[in-house]
């Protein structure tokens, strides 16, 4: 079985997809009427493997990363998906140990690629030691929302939150800092604060990246 294979016989069983709920289906174009699976057979679709070319230039800028000592026992792998911005937002993003990098990535002046590629790597990292991530946050001045605290009025009482957090909390939790809620979900129509790993991705990217170029 090829690498494009495997990863897609994971896509369609993957419970990223089937956790959706009304906002994540309304962002990606999913109508009430479609099935998850219409997404998942778009996403597939649009699915390939970089040519021997392009993955020569990705394997050059990973070597240079590397070179940085920056999360060395962390495997580069890719996969290409065409561009849309329909599917997960156009932007690059993880799938279990594999980056997924959209077909424009090559469009990109070189400090956004390196950019892009440790950003990617760092979620990587994050879902493989989540505690370690979490001790990050702690020490930042993050705190945990239990994952039980459902009820909006306790949450406000308990953190001072003006914005509250979604209840369909994912396993990256929820984080309270400073009055502010951070979560990766809508809140009716209101976007809560960027969930503090994206925010620490973007900063080592940022302050990594510049080194680089």
């Amino acid at each position: 079985m090829s690498k494009l294979d495997d990863i897609i016989s994971k896509i369609k069983v993957h419970k990223h997809f089937y956790n959706f709920n009304k906002k994540d289906k309304e962002s990606r174009g999913i109508l009430p009427n479609q099935p998850i699976e219409f997404y998942i057979k778009r996403y597939i679709d649009n699915l390939s493997d970089f040519t021997k070319e392009e993955m020569n230039e990705i394997t050059n800028m990973c070597k240079k990363i590397d070179s940085t000592g920056y999360l060395v026992e962390i495997k580069w792998q890719f996969m290409k998906l065409n561009y849309d911005s329909t599917i997960e937002h156009g932007f690059p993003h993880t799938f279990d140990d594999i980056i997924i990098l959209r077909s424009n990535f090559f469009s990109y002046d070189k400090k956004i690629q390196f950019l892009l590629l440790i950003h990617e790597k760092t979620h990587l990292w994050q879902k493989r030691y989540p505690h370690l991530m979490d001790n990050i946050l702690i020490k930042e001045g993050y705190e945990k929302v239990e994952n039980n605290m459902y009820d909006i009025g306790k949450v406000i009482k308990k953190y001072g939150a003006k914005i509250i957090p979604a209840t369909n909390m994912d396993v990256l939790g929820v984080w309270c800092k400073d009055n502010k809620i951070f979560h990766t979900h809508y809140v009716g129509d209101i976007m809560v604060e960027n969930h503090p790993y994206e925010l620490y991705a973007e900063r080592i990217a940022s302050e990594l990246s510049d080194r680089l170029i």
